[in-house]
């Protein structure tokens, strides 16, 4: 457990050189579980920047770390998450990389026993993944890229860069993380004297008539 937890420290703090001479005295090969979702694993950028960090830092894969790589490969990541996480726990694995915080609500209990760190997050406090930004408790940490105060900043920035602004239109996939999305922005936008008007789109094909609406645009009935 103690090597465990000074590996995860490693990965985001840097502190390598002490645990590389360990590893490589001790045989150790650390065993990092990876959940991906989206491009393939070979492809996705998450992957890559992950390898490339490790590499950077003294790390040698095949001899220093190992990757157990688990992809949805195109299933939702709330469907598969609790399977594929479930999995690495049994190989036994020291962490559990997320690529993306979706899936892990679904999925926590199954890693509760094994350190998990998040690429990304979409309301991680919201959605008790975490307890708090500053003190997260539990087994979960990593980056939190979705948070009420970053979409609250986005609208501030919109309103200095645009004077007058007085109606901001946003597109709404169906998801608890976008209503989280549209409820942080609503109440930026009221802050701000401005309204918000919300655009449900279910898909791609739906984006054309999304934007004629958002443009105050009458779609022409066909001929």
């Amino acid at each position: 457990m103690m090597r465990r937890r000074r590996f995860l420290v490693s990965l985001g703090a840097g502190l390598v050189v002490p645990l590389v001479a360990e590893a490589r005295q001790a045989g150790k090969a650390w065993r990092i579980g990876l959940l991906v979702s989206g491009p393939p694993p070979s492809e996705h950028v998450c992957v890559l920047a992950l390898r490339r960090g490790l590499h950077d830092l003294g790390y040698v894969e095949g001899q220093t770390y190992v990757f157990e790589i688990r992809s949805t490969q195109g299933a939702k990541a709330e469907e598969a998450f609790p399977r594929l996480g479930a999995e690495l726990v049994e190989l036994g694995v020291d962490v559990i990389v997320s690529v993306t915080g979706l899936g892990l609500v679904e999925a926590k209990t199954a890693m509760a026993t094994v350190p998990v760190v998040m690429a990304v997050s979409e309301h991680p406090v919201e959605r008790r993944l975490i307890a708090s930004l500053g003190h997260p408790g539990g087994n979960i940490t990593g980056l939190a890229t979705f948070t009420d105060e970053m979409f609250s900043k986005r609208v501030q920035i919109l309103a200095e860069a645009l004077p007058g602004v007085s109606r901001i239109a946003v597109l709404r996939l169906p998801g608890t993380v976008n209503d989280l999305i549209v409820r942080d922005l609503e109440t930026a936008a009221q802050r701000l004297g401005m309204k918000l008007q919300v655009i449900e789109v279910q898909g791609a094909e739906d984006l054309p008539a999304a934007f004629l609406r958002a443009f105050g645009v009458a779609r022409r009935p066909p001929c």
